[in-house]
């Protein structure tokens, strides 16, 4: 069996409710048997994951942000780094609050989870909430030089405006509007780069 050892892990943060993504590998425990998954929203930077080597093993340990208990689950080390998505509940709540695995696979469970753990019905998810939480997004992806301009311009202004979020190249004055929504949440959660004039 060809293992993998890049592994997309997805959780939402109990702190700040953050909705995060974020890539692992085998690497990362070069010369440790832990590594721990921080929340990266600004003003937040609280541990809300960490995952420790044993032997042919992997455990998990999750923050939950729906029961404030801590879950630990472990996994045989071939599963973890080669299933196509394994998922975590919550023992208490019964909803997912942890995937692994593929980005494909990590993506189609994290949109299930975003429209479950934002729903209106559930949780009090105003549009202020929706749209700091999409801000966040967009600046991490800035941070990483990932939103340009179709004319090659990276430097790129965030604007809020009328209670959407503005990208304006500084170059050509293009716009791009990203308008608060479960469908945009979910697009910024997935999102490797932004390009104003797509």
């Amino acid at each position: 069996m060809v293992i993998n050892y890049d592994r997309t892990t997805a959780f939402i943060c109990p702190f700040c409710s953050s909705i995060v993504k974020k890539k692992i590998n085998a690497f990362n425990f070069s010369g440790r048997n832990e590594i721990n998954l921080n929340c990266p929203a600004a003003g937040c930077k609280e541990k809300c994951i960490t995952i420790k080597k044993r032997p042919q093993k992997i455990k998990v340990d999750i923050e939950c942000p729906i029961c404030g208990d801590d879950h630990s689950v472990t996994y045989q080390s071939t599963t973890f780094w080669n299933k196509e998505l394994i998922s975590y509940k919550c023992p208490t709540a019964g909803e997912d609050i942890f995937h692994c695995g593929t980005e494909k696979n990590v993506k189609t469970a994290i949109q299930k989870t975003v429209m479950e753990y934002c729903s209106p019905q559930d949780m009090d998810f105003t549009q202020n909430d929706l749209l700091k939480e999409m801000l966040e997004l967009v600046k991490e992806i800035k941070d990483e030089d990932n939103i340009w301009c179709q004319c090659g311009c990276h430097d790129v202004l965030i604007k809020v405006v009328s209670d959407s979020i503005s990208l304006v190249c500084k170059k050509c004055n293009r716009v791009r509007t990203i308008e608060p929504s479960d469908k945009n949440l979910i697009m910024l959660i997935n999102a490797e780069s932004i390009v104003i004039g797509d």
